[in-house]
């Protein structure tokens, strides 16, 4: 079952996931107002944050890299970064070098990282785990247990902003 939340930040700097249904989406700057109003900030994912996601969960949750997105249509950095994703799927060690590449990026040009998709490499509680995080804030969660994903994702932007 697929979940989708919207990151905030509350006066205290928690960050919090609040639950993004398909009637809240039919008016994104509405939900978006009520929750101003309520005292919290929307969370905007940099590059800098999305490169912190794909190192915690590729490196020590095991997750697998399925889609990286960059905000701007250059179909040869696209593809380039689309091959080195399928080298990682052969070498997980090749991930270093998709790291070095996506700072280079984010750093020496004005693109930035639309989303990320992963998917956990293993089942929790039999079933994998597959998420997606963008750039404004949303996060998708395709599974039963996304309440104890969603957590984790909370405590890991919470301590890089």
């Amino acid at each position: 079952m697929k979940k989708i939340f919207k990151l905030f930040q509350e006066k205290n700097s928690n960050v919090v996931g609040i639950e993004y249904s398909s009637e809240l989406q039919k008016n994104y700057f509405q939900f978006v107002e009520s929750q101003y109003k309520k005292g919290l900030r929307q969370v905007i994912v940099t590059s800098k944050l999305m490169l912190k996601i794909i190192e915690e969960y590729f490196l020590n949750q095991n997750y697998r890299i399925i889609d990286i997105n960059l905000g701007e249509e250059d179909f040869e950095m696209k593809d380039e970064i689309d091959n080195i994703l399928k080298m990682i799927e052969k070498d997980r060690g090749k991930f270093f070098y998709l790291l070095k590449r996506l700072e280079f990026i984010s750093n020496n040009s004005s693109i930035d990282i639309e989303y990320i998709n992963l998917s956990s490499n293993s089942p929790k509680n039999g079933k994998y785990i597959t998420f997606t995080i963008k750039v404004n804030g949303i996060v998708i969660i395709e599974d039963d247990l996304e309440e104890i994903e969603i957590k984790k994702i909370l405590e890991l932007v919470e301590k890089v902003i």
